[in-house]
């Protein structure tokens, strides 16, 4: 990745970015410029989420438990292909991971259904 955070606008941190592309091959300049895009469509899509999934509230950052289609359709709509789809839920997944695991010290309930989809609320709000 470049000097400068090209991440730093998202709800994703540059570690999880750089750590899921070498996981996952994929070059993280590309991913962090699609995560860039999807985050924009996730902003403008905030209040859409906020309706229609469970959510949890962590450090400034909305964690929503999302039908995992939601990914297959953000990807068809922005035009992103399988491998940079695929990234980027791993890269939301990771952060909300992480998230979750610094506030509440456990993982997610074996058995939830569901993908995670993190959106800054502080942005996503100014829009609304």
């Amino acid at each position: 990745m470049t000097d400068t955070d090209p991440t730093g606008t998202t709800a994703i941190d540059a570690e999880v970015c750089e750590r899921v592309a070498a996981e996952g091959g994929t070059d993280a300049d590309d991913l962090a410029g699609a995560l860039a895009v999807v985050d924009a469509a996730l902003t403008d899509e905030h209040s859409t989420y906020e309706r229609e999934y469970e959510y949890t509230t962590v450090e400034g950052t909305r964690v929503y438990l999302a039908d995992p289609a939601e990914w297959d359709d953000l990807a068809a709509r922005l035009d992103l292909d399988a491998s940079l789809r695929a990234a980027v839920a791993r890269a939301h997944e990771a952060q909300a991971e992480k998230l979750l695991d610094d506030a509440t010290a456990g993982r997610r309930a074996e058995g939830e259904e569901g993908t995670a989809i993190v959106v800054g609320i502080d942005t996503a709000e100014e829009m609304v």
